[in-house]
């Protein structure tokens, strides 16, 4: 791990059932973190007499102690207004980051030590460290991420989610989310995400950034253009908002990936012989089949084991900065790398992919906007 955040206090909260699945976590817990330099304490345990999800609201109200770290919730099965309910306090009335598990993943014995390691890794990152990183060797820039949730079947708000990153190595995020009208894409609460976004990299900088490079995903090709005309000016009012003289150079990306453009690499002898075969990972095609008149490019970041690899649509709309097409074209490649949720690529930048977890987070389970000291950490991942 890159950034160990050591567990000096956490509590374990499961039901009465489920003692024999808590208790082969807290060994495998103890083995496993010393094989990754971690530090964790005895957790302070609280046993539910049953399932029920007045008794995990309730819990949650009243018996965590100050200074808790992080709550870690066994549940005997999967339900999603057990899930979301738990989710609602931890995130808005008592902001702690948590971690639910489903006792059916640590029935297994012989993957109970895979899967004890997935979720430290994941609870180091929801404290604040990181697991590795990636070498970007552009300075004074902040990376930006922006998706939108919307529910399909229920007439509830549409979420739009913001995440920026705070240091050099693009391995700390700071995370909003905003609730606005049904079925609207375009974000009026940008402005005051970045707002505060800037003000944490100030913060953690002494700072702000010379470049703003934005990741906008969910957007069609009917929208690209209200985009460059409402959001981007959005993003400079925001700029204005900080510092009254500020003026960041802004390069806006869409991505995109509901697309039906496939890439094919050909085969022509070789060990493997002749045919076709999927575009390997960093494949990039930025002419013939691009847009006459726009900056765009595809992109393959990812491994596929059954069927054709899908690449992903980037379009440029905007680069105060005029990087040339290679720098954007690795930056987006190496971003894909960035995701702890996933040891290998992903096939959007991993600001995109944060910001997805965060707006389904919302827009699912919790319902409202997170408590402000939770935006520094990834509690969604």
């Amino acid at each position: 791990m890159l950034e160990i955040v050591h567990i000096r206090q956490w509590m374990l909260l499961y039901t009465q059932r489920d003692e024999q699945h808590a208790s082969v976590f807290r060994d495998c817990v103890k083995r496993t973190c010393k094989l990754l330099g971690l530090e964790v304490a005895q957790p302070q345990v609280e046993v539910l007499p049953q399932d029920a999800t007045n008794l995990y609201v309730q819990a949650l109200r009243t018996r965590i102690r100050p200074g808790t770290q992080i709550v870690v919730i066994i549940c005997p099965t999967s339900r999603d207004d057990r899930y979301a309910a738990i989710k609602r306090i931890l995130c808005t009335e008592v902001p702690i980051p948590s971690q639910v598990i489903n006792a059916r993943t640590l029935a297994n014995e012989k993957r109970n030590r895979s899967v004890v390691l997935k979720v430290l890794l994941q609870m180091n990152c929801k404290l604040g460290g990181s697991l590795w990183g990636v070498r970007v060797p552009i300075k004074r820039t902040m990376i930006c991420g922006i998706d939108t949730y919307h529910e399909a079947k229920q007439r509830s708000n549409s979420v739009a989610a913001f995440v920026g990153s705070l240091d050099a190595a693009f391995t700390h995020w700071y995370s909003r989310a905003t609730v606005q009208e049904r079925k609207e894409e375009i974000l009026n609460g940008l402005c005051v995400s970045l707002e505060k976004t800037l003000q944490a990299y100030q913060r953690r900088n002494c700072h702000l950034p010379d470049r703003i490079i934005i990741f906008r995903d969910g957007v069609s090709d009917e929208q690209t253009n209200i985009c460059r005309d409402y959001e981007i000016p959005q993003l400079q009012a925001a700029c204005k908002l900080v510092q009254p003289d500020y003026e960041p150079k802004i390069t806006f990306i869409v991505v995109q990936k509901r697309i039906i453009t496939r890439l094919v690499a050909m085969r022509r002898g070789g060990g493997d012989g002749e045919g076709q075969a999927n575009a390997p990972p960093g494949t990039v095609l930025d002419n013939t089949v691009t847009r006459r008149y726009m900056f765009d490019f595809f992109l393959v970041s990812q491994t596929v084991q059954m069927g054709t690899v899908t690449p992903t649509h980037y379009i440029v709309l905007r680069d105060d900065s005029k990087f040339s097409p290679d720098i954007l074209q690795q930056l987006s490649y190496k971003m894909c790398y960035m995701y702890y949720n996933w040891t290998g690529t992903i096939r959007v930048p991993a600001c995109c992919q944060y910001a997805h977890k965060l707006a389904y987070l919302v827009g699912q389970s919790v319902k409202r906007m997170p408590a402000e000291s939770l935006n520094d950490k990834l509690f969604y991942l």
